[in-house]
């Protein structure tokens, strides 16, 4: 569905983040916490997104119309016949399957939850190490 790969966007957006400020961040002595920061905040998203994602799956609120199948609008009758028959529907609101209790769209928000407070983890306690001395 298409909150499915919006999340799948938001994971990626995560990743970027996090690898890219890893790599660029030692070469030009920028300061890895501006990373974590940068992070966290597409964690956010990523949060937002599969919280989204869950409500609509527990008939909260509505889900965008991007979860229903698109018709084309040319040709005869049979040709929009054959479409319906060929395209499936992948509604948001459906839950494929389920773990605990849980969607994917929930796990994928724990898994965000815990993406954001990872950096932020980092972000607060990480320098501590580096400032002492042995």
């Amino acid at each position: 569905c298409s909150l499915c790969i919006w999340q799948r966007w938001a994971h990626v957006a995560v990743i970027v983040c996090a690898l890219g400020w890893l790599v660029i961040s030692q070469p030009i002595g920028a300061s890895l916490r501006a990373g974590l920061i940068i992070t966290a905040l597409a964690g956010i998203t990523s949060v937002g997104v599969a919280g989204y994602h869950a409500g609509v799956e527990w008939q909260l609120w509505a889900g965008p119309a991007g979860c229903t199948a698109s018709l084309s609008s040319g040709g005869s009758t049979a040709d929009l016949v054959d479409s319906l028959l060929a395209t499936p529907v992948v509604r948001c609101d459906d839950v494929p399957w389920s773990l605990f209790g849980l969607s994917m769209a929930g796990w994928n928000m724990l898994l965000s939850v815990d993406i954001v407070a990872l950096a932020m983890m980092s972000f607060i306690f990480g320098d501590r190490n580096r400032t002492r001395t042995s």
